[in-house]
């Protein structure tokens, strides 16, 4: 399988990749100055030349105290770039799996969480 994984140069990116590889998969492991997950543009040419079967977000705005002076910035890497991968993982008929943390949502929600939360 040919699977994207974005954030490559963080540890959760590192693991996936290696695990990955591990059962055969063909990866593309790709940081932020290789593709800017930000350019809905960048992602859906990238996407439509490579062909990918599967998409594993790993990249992410990981400044927890950060996040609250720089709300644009870690909007557009945790908002805008996630859409952009969706949008264009179902535009070639990839599966989109994007990696979170504890630190988005409280866990007091009874039914699922959706991107508008």
């Amino acid at each position: 399988m040919k699977i994207l994984i974005t954030g490559a140069n963080g540890m959760v990116a590192k693991a996936t990749i290696d695990y990955c590889q591990s059962i055969g998969d063909e990866v593309v492991a790709l940081t932020r100055q290789e593709l800017d997950i930000t350019d809905a543009e960048q992602v859906e040419a990238t996407f439509l030349r490579e062909k990918f079967e599967a998409v594993i977000n790993c990249a992410a705005y990981t400044d927890v105290d950060g996040a609250e002076t720089n709300h644009e910035t870690c909007y557009r890497a945790n908002a805008v770039a996630v859409e952009n991968l969706a949008l264009a993982s179902r535009k070639i008929d990839a599966a989109f799996v994007t990696i979170s943390t504890d630190y988005v949502f409280d866990g007091a929600k009874r039914d699922f969480y959706t991107q508008r939360d």
